[in-house]
């Protein structure tokens, strides 16, 4: 385990697939680091199908103005200075000032993108004196930023696998041609 209670193997950048150099299957379960992110693969995030899922209808009755409003609200996800000012919130009320230290931007531009979260229900203002605090409004946000944070920690993680595979398959035919080279000296 890391310092910080989570799984690690080694120190950095690290990338752990299963031995027989292929992706994460149900069989296994491997760790994989990217960065300071860690994605647990476990053997049931492999075994999903669509009857999983089919208690997920709502968005499948949804009208095109009704769509729009999905795609609106998902649309306040999109710039990496709200992700940073939702992560920030996490951890309790926050005032601009606080976030604009924090993040050593304007405080016009935390103010602004403070304005969009609310507009879209992600967060709320409280007054207390002649400051402004935020809070997130509903933690189960949160769910959705790890779904899709461990989406695309998956598809990283995939790509390193790949990427691995064309490089170990690069050193192994090299490897033939050095050591009849090393013969002749």
């Amino acid at each position: 385990m890391g310092a910080s209670g989570s799984p690690s193997r080694g120190s950095g950048p690290a990338r752990t697939v299963n031995r027989r150099g292929d992706f994460p299957t149900p069989e296994s379960s491997d760790t994989i680091s990217l960065k300071s992110y860690t994605v647990k693969h476990r053997p049931s995030d492999y075994n999903m199908s669509f009857a999983d899922f089919s208690g997920c209808s709502l968005m499948e009755n949804l009208d095109d103005r009704a769509i729009e409003q999905v795609a609106d609200f998902f649309g306040a996800f999109a710039v990496p200075m709200r992700l940073k000012i939702l992560n920030a919130l996490r951890h309790g009320e926050r005032n601009v000032g606080d976030l604009t230290a924090e993040f050593g931007c304007s405080q016009a531009n935390v103010s602004k993108h403070l304005s969009v979260l609310a507009q879209k229900g992600l967060i709320a203002k409280t007054l207390r004196g002649t400051s402004a605090f935020y809070r997130i409004v509903d933690p189960r946000i949160f769910q959705l930023c790890d779904l899709v944070c461990t989406q695309v920690g998956q598809r990283f993680a995939q790509h390193a696998a790949m990427k691995d595979m064309f490089v170990d398959a690069s050193r192994a035919a090299r490897a033939p041609a050095r050591k009849g080279a090393g013969r002749g000296r």
